[in-house]
C-alpha cells in the first residue's frame, strides 16, 4: 500500500509542471510580435521587383578556387560625407521561375577612403561569410563625419558556380548607392578594377554598370488609377526648357521611360519613344546665349520601367534646357515618336524641378506639359529614392523576421499539444493510480475469493464507463477555466470530450463483436435496419443490385461496411438538413459500389472529409470520394474490391 501511495505521489508531482503549462500561453508574445510586423508592413509602400533591368552590374572573372582577394575602388566625383553605404545584390530566375540573389561574394570588405589616404572599415566579413541575402539592398551605415573620396570593395571568398557540373567561382554584384542625405553621390562615380578580376560582356556586365542607377526596384508607388500618357511627340527632335525662377547648381538628371509593361507583355514595350540622344544645357539668360553644356551622351542603355539616372556637371543657372533626339522605335511601329513620363532635376539630392512647367518645342499637345514635372510615372507616385531603398531593406527584415516567428508559433502550438497530450497521460496515470488503490482496498476488505473477483470486475466495468465520463467532465470544466484558450487548445480540449463519449458510447457494441468474433447474417437488411433506426423522420430509399454479393462478404468487412453505412447516416442526421435519402449499392466488375445521396446542404468549402469515413475506407482498401455542393446535397461513394471468395460461383461448378 505504501508503495502504491509512493507511486501516486511520484505521478502527483511529475504532473505538477504539465499543468502549469497548460494554463500559461507561450504563444501570446510571439502573436503580438507578428502582430507588430503585419501593422508595419501595411504602412510600407509595395516596391515592385524588375527582373529586368537594362544593365546587371559587375561580374569578376572566373576562377578554380574560391580564396582571392581583388579589390574594386569606385571614386566619387567630388568628396562627400556619406551616411549610407547600399549594395543590391543581382536578381536571377531559376527554373522554378523564382528570383533569388545570384553570386554575392561570401567573403569580403568595405573601406572608405579619403583624399588623403586615411580609411575606415565600414564592414568586415573576412573572418566569416555574409548571409546569403536576399534581393532587397544590403544597408551598410558610415560614420557621417568622415569625408570619403572613395570606396573600396574587397571580394576574400567567392561563391561556387550554380551549375554543378562547373568547378568555376565567381561573384556579381548589382548597383552601389552612396547617400549623403538624399544625394547618391556614387551615381556614374569611376570604378576602378584589375583587369583580370573582371568579366565585361556588352551592356549587361561592366564595372561602371555598378553606378549607374539601374536597379530592380523603381522608386515608384504603384497607382493605375492614372490614365496613360501616350507618346508625346513624333518629331525627330523634343525640346523641353525649364525656367527654375531662381539660379541653381543642378548635379543629376533623371528622366522616366513611359511604362507600358502593365498593358503589354513584350519588352520592347517598355521604354516605347525614350529618347536615346540627350543634350542638357544650363544658362543665366532667358535666350541661352550664355548656354553651357552640362550633359551630352548617346550611349546608354535605354531604360524599361525605372529611370535613367545621369549625374551632370554642376554648373549654375536658371534656365536649363533638355534636347531629346532619337526616340525608341517600338516594334511594329511605322514611325519614331520620342517621349518620356517624367523630367526630374537634383541638387545635392533635392529635387528641383516639380511644379515647375516646362516649356516644349515640337510638340503639339501642350496641355499634357505639367505632367512632365508632376512627381508622377506613368505608373504611380516617384518616391525619394534613398528613403524607397530603406523601405525595401526594411520590408524584407520585416517578412524575414515574420516567417521566424510563424515557425517558432509552429513549435509553441507543438509544445502545446505534448503538454495536453501530458495532461490527458497525467490524468488517466492518475485514474489509474486510483483504481489500483481502490482494487487494492477492495481486496482486502473482501475476503471470498471468486465471488469478490466477479464483484471486483463488475464495478470495474462500471467504474470504466463512470471515469470516461468523468474525463470528459474533467476536461470541460478545465477548458471552462481557461477563458484565453488557443484555438488549438481549445479543439484538443473538444477532442478529449468527444473520445470520451463516443468511447462509452461504442464500448458495448464493440464488445458483442469481439465476443462472437464474426457478423453472421443479412447485412443488407441490418443496413436497411439500420437507415430505418437512424433517419425515423427522413424520407429514405435502398436500391440494391447483386445484393447477395454484399451478404457473400467476409464478416470482417461486413463489419466495417455498416460502420461505414452508420458513419455516413450519422453525419447526414448531424449535419445535412437533409429531408431525401437515397442509398444505392451495386457490384460489377469485381468492385463493389455503395453510395449514399442526401438533397442537404451540402459541405462547407473549408470543410474536410470527415476523418472517421477516411479511416473506416482506409481499412476496407476503398477509395473514398465526396461530391458535395448548397443545391445537390451531398454524395458520399465509397468503392472496394471484391474478395475472391465473395464472387458468384460459376454455373459450371
Amino acid at each position: 500500500m505504501n508503495h502504491v501511495a509512493g507511486l501516486f505521489l511520484l505521478i502527483f508531482a511529475a504532473g505538477m509542471p504539465v499543468m502549469e503549462d497548460l494554463f500559461s500561453d507561450p504563444a501570446a508574445p510571439i502573436r503580438k510580435e507578428m502582430g507588430e510586423i503585419d501593422d508595419e508592413l501595411a504602412s510600407l509602400a509595395p516596391a515592385r521587383l524588375t527582373p529586368a533591368v537594362p544593365t546587371l552590374g559587375y561580374l569578376s572573372g572566373y576562377g578554380k578556387s574560391p580564396d582571392v582577394s581583388f579589390p574594386v575602388d569606385i571614386v566619387l566625383r567630388r568628396v562627400a560625407r556619406l551616411d549610407t553605404l547600399m549594395i543590391l545584390p543581382v536578381a536571377a530566375v531559376d527554373e522554378q521561375n523564382v528570383c533569388h540573389s545570384f553570386q554575392f561574394p561570401l567573403r569580403f570588405t568595405i573601406e572608405l577612403i579619403a583624399a588623403d589616404g586615411t580609411s575606415r572599415m565600414i564592414a568586415d566579413y573576412s573572418q566569416e561569410d555574409y548571409p546569403t541575402p536576399g534581393l532587397e539592398p544590403q544597408v551598410f551605415p558610415c560614420p557621417s563625419e568622415f569625408e570619403v573620396q572613395s570606396i573600396r570593395f574587397t571580394t576574400l571568398r567567392l561563391r561556387k558556380s550554380p551549375h554543378e557540373a562547373s568547378k568555376d567561382f565567381f561573384m556579381s554584384l548589382g548597383e552601389v548607392l552612396a547617400f549623403s542625405g538624399q544625394w547618391n553621390a556614387a551615381l556614374n562615380a569611376e570604378v576602378r578594377t584589375e583587369s583580370s578580376s573582371t568579366r565585361p560582356v556588352p551592356l549587361t556586365w561592366h564595372p561602371s554598370f555598378l553606378v549607374d542607377g539601374f536597379t530592380n526596384y523603381a522608386p515608384v508607388e504603384l497607382n493605375m488609377d492614372r490614365p496613360i500618357i501616350r507618346m508625346l511627340t513624333r518629331a525627330d527632335q523634343l525640346t523641353v526648357t525649364l525656367d527654375m525662377g531662381k539660379q541653381v547648381v543642378a548635379d543629376e538628371l533623371r528622366i522616366w521611360p513611359i511604362d507600358y509593361s502593365s498593358n503589354h507583355s513584350h519588352t520592347g514595350s517598355h521604354g516605347r519613344g525614350f529618347p536615346l540622344k540627350l543634350q542638357l544645357e544650363a544658362a543665366l539668360q532667358a535666350d541661352f546665349s550664355d548656354a553651357q553644356v552640362i550633359y551630352s551622351d548617346e550611349n546608354f542603355p535605354r531604360p524599361n520601367v525605372g529611370p535613367l539616372m545621369r549625374a551632370v556637371t554642376p554648373v549654375k543657372g536658371r534656365y536649363l534646357r533638355l534636347t531629346a533626339r532619337n526616340g525608341y522605335k517600338h516594334p511594329g511601329d511605322s514611325e519614331t515618336g520620342i517621349g518620356f513620363a517624367e523630367l526630374e532635376l537634383f541638387q545635392q539630392g533635392k529635387l528641383l524641378s516639380q511644379g515647375i512647367t516646362p516649356e516644349l518645342t515640337n510638340w503639339s499637345v501642350t496641355n499634357f506639359a505639367s505632367q512632365l514635372t508632376d512627381g508622377f510615372s506613368k505608373t504611380g507616385r516617384i518616391r525619394p529614392l534613398k528613403n524607397w531603398m530603406l523601405q525595401v531593406a526594411r520590408r524584407a527584415a520585416l517578412e524575414k523576421r515574420h516567417a521566424d516567428l510563424s515557425l517558432e508559433l509552429d513549435s509553441v502550438h507543438a509544445r502545446q499539444a505534448a503538454t495536453l497530450r501530458g495532461a490527458g497521460i497525467f490524468l488517466a496515470a492518475l485514474i489509474g493510480v486510483f483504481l489500483v488503490l481502490f482494487f487494492i482496498l477492495r481486496y482486502r476488505h473482501e475476503k471470498r475469493l471468486h465471488r469478490m473477483r466477479d464483484d471486483i470486475a463488475g464495478d470495474l466495468h462500471d467504474e470504466v464507463g463512470a471515469n470516461i465520463s468523468s474525463i470528459a467532465g474533467t476536461a470541460e470544466i478545465l477548458q471552462e477555466t481557461l477563458p484565453d484558450a488557443t484555438p488549438k487548445q481549445n479543439k484538443l480540449f473538444d477532442d478529449i470530450i468527444r473520445t470520451a463519449r463516443r468511447t462509452a458510447r461504442q464500448t458495448n457494441r464493440l464488445i458483442q463483436f469481439l465476443e462472437r468474433r464474426r457478423m453472421d447474417g443479412d447485412l443488407v437488411l441490418q443496413m436497411e435496419s439500420t437507415a430505418r433506426q437512424l433517419l425515423p423522420d427522413t424520407e429514405h430509399q435502398c436500391h440494391w443490385h447483386d445484393a447477395e454479393v454484399f451478404n457473400r462478404l467476409p464478416s470482417t468487412i461486413k463489419w466495417d461496411l455498416l460502420l461505414f453505412f452508420k458513419e455516413s447516416l450519422h453525419n447526414i442526421v448531424k449535419h445535412s438538413h437533409a429531408t431525401i435519402v437515397t442509398v444505392n449499392g451495386s457490384a460489377s466488375g469485381g468492385m463493389l459500389t455503395l453510395s449514399v445521396h442526401d438533397n442537404g446542404t451540402g459541405i462547407p468549402d473549408k470543410a474536410e472529409t470527415p476523418a472517421h469515413l477516411k479511416l473506416r475506407a482506409r481499412k476496407l482498401k476503398g477509395r473514398l470520394s465526396v461530391q458535395s455542393s448548397p443545391d445537390t446535397g451531398t454524395t458520399i461513394r465509397l468503392n472496394i474490391k471484391i474478395p475472391r471468395s465473395s464472387h458468384a460461383p460459376s454455373p459450371h461448378d
